[in-house]
């Protein structure tokens, strides 16, 4: 088969006989079980995260039957507080889609038709592609707990629109030594079909028509988790039971020229039979050279969601499954221990002696019950020997606050970032400034997950060059006389190479006071020639009125700020005036102050000194007089000896 004909084929399978789809079906199917078995690890950890963040609890037998097994919500919190930052943040309620251009613009043209673009593209993701949003919500709320997500955008032609849904990690799988999604050899995605949308498939001449065989439930781990998680079990097989269906994205030489074409090849997991194939890629993206296939850049319907990548390379990237598990985990520990140590002190237990007599067996008592024995108080304090239990320990309680304390440093979750109140006597600045810093732990992330979105952003923008419905564009973005000259050719506004796709969200605006703070200031600068219009729009949108068109001044007309607006600036200029002359104050007034301290300093240094002076003429002094009066005994004694001596001759 040459390459035109596989590539114009709605399903290459039509055309292929059955042992030749019978090869093909077992390759898939091999393949996919090496991937699955080559992930294995990183399915037991995304078995733990979900446990931890979905609170199952399960019985536990030791110490005892039914001890006890409390599951401390430190993870679930962090992956509630990320999820209510960032939706807000990277979805904004109102544009979503921004289209710039690039180059120059002299007529305007480029504007003109990234304006239409972003109304169009907007149009489609927050109301044509209606359970968008929803996808987004969920991908949000389940990426922080798995580290990695991902999105499949495509052409839906039942439907006759985009469609961009969220696809879990648990249901994509990829080889765990792939360096990249784009480069991965084989991604398949497992999907779940009933008997009827099957035959609706087939009906409609996208699948082929198979025997089905009996479906059979998944029994991997993640099925198991997901059953602990709803707290239900698979019912027995009947009508509505799903098949399981493997979308396998794969290369595979069709036409036997030595040299792996990119396709998308659809099997039935239980029956073994290929349903669908078709080509993942376009005949522009094919390279040759000398006749031959030097390379083919396949079509990509994945994009990948990132939280933190991991460190080692690996295609599987962290999330809190694996940054706050082990703590989670060893916090539910000691908060297990100490339940049972303080049961095991509440509820004594010991020994009785054979000489104590009383019935056999337990004795149970209840509040202001007295039971009658044959035994004197001395029988009883001697036949009964209660364990050496002690009570809880209070060095594990410390280290339970220890871990859990740093448990919600790793996942932001202190008390101030959840929306306690951090105490009276600090400054309202100084708390925003702390909560902002605190926030900035994720603006990396957010930026992670905003360049992801562009690529998907840029995926939807492809498929409207090869998809749009031209009158459906016309209805939309309701161009005027001057556009529709421009405009000859509807999708031509899809085919520019200088728009740039990209998300409105400000990853680095990671809270709605960041958003209103920006806004003010712009305002602020209005007097040095900043565009009013443009400048009442953002600080409209920062505080996210509705219908603010109706309040903006007329196009074209120079416009002064409202007077509301300019007293709030007069306000403000006056108050960073006071402050500045206040702050000026104070640094004269600490100037003062050091230097004061300055002049003390010196003149005890200057009497240190004098004092060691004097300290010196004394002993020199005294020294000086020692010495005078060890020479006049010198004397003394000589004058003593000589008249000795003169005595002595007479």
């Amino acid at each position: 088969m040459q390459l035109d004909e596989l590539i114009n084929s709605d399903n290459i399978a039509t055309l292929l006989d059955e042992d030749t789809l019978n090869a093909i079906a077992q390759t898939v199917l091999d393949g996919y079980s090496a991937d699955e078995t080559s992930r294995s690890g990183w399915i037991n950890r995304y078995e733990k995260a979900i446990k931890l963040a979905a609170q199952v609890v399960e019985e536990k037998n030791y110490p005892w039957p039914k001890a006890s097994n409390i599951k401390y919500p430190l993870m679930t919190l962090a992956c509630l507080q990320f999820h209510a930052r960032a939706y807000p943040s990277l979805v904004p309620s109102k544009q979503v889609v921004h289209v710039s251009t690039l180059g120059k613009d002299f007529m305007g043209i480029k504007a003109r038709r990234s304006a239409r673009v972003s109304a169009h593209m907007n149009y489609q993701v927050m109301v044509q592609m209606e359970d968008w949003d929803e996808n987004m919500d969920r991908l949000l709320i389940t990426i922080p707990i798995t580290g990695t997500e991902f999105k499949k955008t495509y052409w839906d032609g039942g439907q006759g629109r985009n469609v961009s849904k969220h696809v879990f990690a648990k249901d994509l799988v990829i080889n765990y030594w792939a360096k990249s999604l784009e480069t991965a050899y084989r991604k398949t995605e497992i999907i779940e079909l009933s008997h009827n949308e099957l035959e609706e498939r087939y009906r409609n001449g996208i699948y082929l028509s198979i025997e089905e065989a009996e479906p059979q439930p998944r029994e991997d781990k993640v099925t198991q988790v997901a059953d602990a998680v709803q707290g239900e079990k698979a019912p027995q097989l009947d009508a509505s039971s799903p098949h399981t269906i493997l979308e396998c994205h794969t290369f595979y030489d069709m036409d036997e020229d030595g040299y792996a074409e990119p396709y998308i090849i659809t099997i039935e997991r239980d029956s073994r039979k290929v349903l669908r194939i078709v080509a993942r890629f376009q005949k522009k993206n094919i390279s040759k050279k000398n006749g031959q296939i030097t390379k083919i850049v396949p079509d990509e319907y994945y994009t990948k969601y990132s939280f933190i990548p991991s460190p080692d390379g690996g295609f599987y990237d962290m999330g809190f499954g694996t940054l706050v598990g082990p703590i989670n985990e060893a916090v539910n520990s000691i908060i297990n221990m100490l339940v049972d140590a303080g049961t095991l002190s509440n509820l004594q237990s010991g020994f009785i002696t054979k000489n104590f007599r009383a019935k056999g067996g337990s004795l149970q008592f209840q509040p202001g019950e007295w039971k009658t024995v044959n035994a004197l108080g001395t029988d009883l304090k001697n036949g009964l020997f209660p364990l050496p239990i002690r009570e809880p320990s209070g060095v594990l309680f410390n280290l339970l606050g220890l871990l859990i304390e740093s448990g919600q440093r790793v996942a932001s979750t202190t008390e101030m970032l959840v929306g306690e109140n951090p105490g009276q006597n600090q400054k309202a600045t100084t708390t925003q400034v702390v909560q902002e810093n605190g926030l900035r732990v994720f603006t990396a992330i957010y930026k992670r997950l905003r360049r992801a979105l562009g690529v998907e952003f840029k995926k939807l923008y492809n498929l409207n060059r090869q998809y749009l419905d031209t009158k459906e564009y016309y209805k939309i973005i309701d161009p005027n006389e001057q556009e529709q000259q421009e405009m000859s050719i509807y999708r031509k506004d899809y085919e520019d190479e200088t728009l740039d796709i990209f998300p409105t969200a400000d990853p680095n605006a990671v809270s709605q006071s960041t958003k209103q703070m920006q806004a003010q200031a712009i305002l602020q600068v209005l007097p040095l020639g900043v565009p009013p219009r443009m400048a009442l729009k953002r600080y409209f949108e920062a505080l996210e009125i509705e219908n603010y068109e109706e309040l903006m001044p007329p196009e074209g007309a120079e416009q002064q700020p409202p007077p509301e607006i300019m007293l709030k600036m007069r306000d403000q200029q006056l108050k960073e005036s006071v402050a500045s002359h206040d702050a000026e104050i104070k640094d004269r007034e600490q100037d003062r102050k050091e230097i004061e301290t300055g002049i003390k300093e010196r003149d005890l240094v200057t009497k240190a000194h004098l004092s060691e002076a004097g300290n010196r003429k004394d002993l020199v002094i005294a020294a000086l007089g020692a010495e005078q009066k060890d020479m006049a005994d010198r004397r003394k004694e000589r004058t003593n000896e000589r008249k000795a001596s003169a005595g002595g001759m007479e």
